[in-house]
């Protein structure tokens, strides 16, 4: 967790303060690990259906998923290595994550 102007960026995003995407989550979402090599799993904290999308940092959509469960595996090999962002949309709340591809 952030904590405002006390020269720790607390939340690794390189400033200190709430510039980050995913300092307003709406529900609880762990990417892990992260970064990765490709495979990575996202655990929600209770079983739901939903949507993944996975874009590049220009907004171009890479890979999209429905899924149901709390745990879902991904297998990102395909992607070259570099940053993403996931956005998981789970009835109408959308939630974005970064992802580094190593």
């Amino acid at each position: 967790t952030e904590i405002l102007d006390n020269s720790i960026d607390e939340n690794c995003d390189g400033e200190d303060g709430y510039v980050g995407i995913t300092e307003n989550n709406i529900f609880d979402i762990q990417l892990i690990p992260n970064p990765s090599n490709g495979l990575f799993e996202i655990k929600l904290n209770s079983p739901s259906t939903g949507k993944i999308v996975i874009s590049d940092l220009n907004g171009k959509t890479i890979k999209t998923l429905i899924f149901t469960g709390e745990k879902i595996a991904i297998d990102a090999h395909d992607l070259i290595n570099g940053t993403y962002l996931i956005k998981i949309e789970i009835n109408s709340s959308i939630q974005i994550l970064r992802f580094i591809k190593i």
